[in-house]
């Protein structure tokens, strides 16, 4: 027995309300090490991995020989009628899925011609758009259905030495959102990382034709 914790136990109700509020929050951050101290509800380092929507990513990372304005310039085009680097009909197959689930589907729509925090980019929003380590950055969050939150992220930074080389990350992050999300993150993770992959390498190629 460890005893109670800060504040005192939580009430039965409260804490059903609160693993209810959880596993119906599909658009909520994901959990920081503040959260865990505060809140007693939230899963702890004994718990199993699923608990608790533990975020499940993959990461790309390619030094491409062309400057980091370049490359974000075809990142900055991405959806609408630019597309995504992989064939159009897996996107419009995966829309048609999210519709008959009750989702928006797969849309080709951009609401502005560069990348604003808010704005529609198909099927994904934009969470954020900044500046990290001399280079940028933006973070998009799927609108599909999902037993979980996917976001989509993608970093250009200049190349040390500044020699006119770009380092260019993508980085896929979805929280699940308890067993049905961990299904669908490992029953579909062969289709999603080649897809990711070819995406990855088009915005490569684009990049390096000038």
């Amino acid at each position: 027995f460890t005893g109670a914790p800060s504040g005192g136990h939580t009430p039965f109700d409260t804490a059903v309300d609160r693993a209810l509020d959880r596993s119906d929050a599909v658009d909520a951050p994901p959990v920081g090490d503040d959260d865990l101290a505060e809140d007693p509800a939230h899963a702890t380092p004994a718990d199993p991995a699923w608990v608790g929507r533990q975020p499940r990513t993959e990461t790309w990372r390619t030094a491409v020989d062309a400057p980091a304005d370049r490359v974000w310039e075809v990142v900055s085009s991405l959806g609408g009628q630019t597309g995504w680097f992989v064939p159009d009909s897996l996107w419009s197959m995966r829309g048609r899925v999210d519709t008959l689930a009750g989702g928006p589907g797969h849309r080709h729509v951009r609401d502005h011609a560069d990348l604003r925090e808010g704005d529609r980019v198909d099927s994904w929003r934009v969470e954020e758009v900044g500046d990290q380590n001399g280079g940028r950055s933006v973070r998009l969050r799927s609108e599909m259905r999902l037993p979980g939150t996917a976001r989509l992220r993608f970093t250009v930074t200049p190349a040390p030495g500044d020699d006119g080389r770009s380092v260019f990350e993508q980085e896929v992050v979805f929280v699940p959102r308890g067993l049905g999300g961990e299904a669908y993150w490992w029953g579909l993770f062969a289709a999603h990382h080649a897809l990711f992959t070819q995406m990855h390498e088009g915005i490569v190629k684009a990049a390096t034709r000038g």
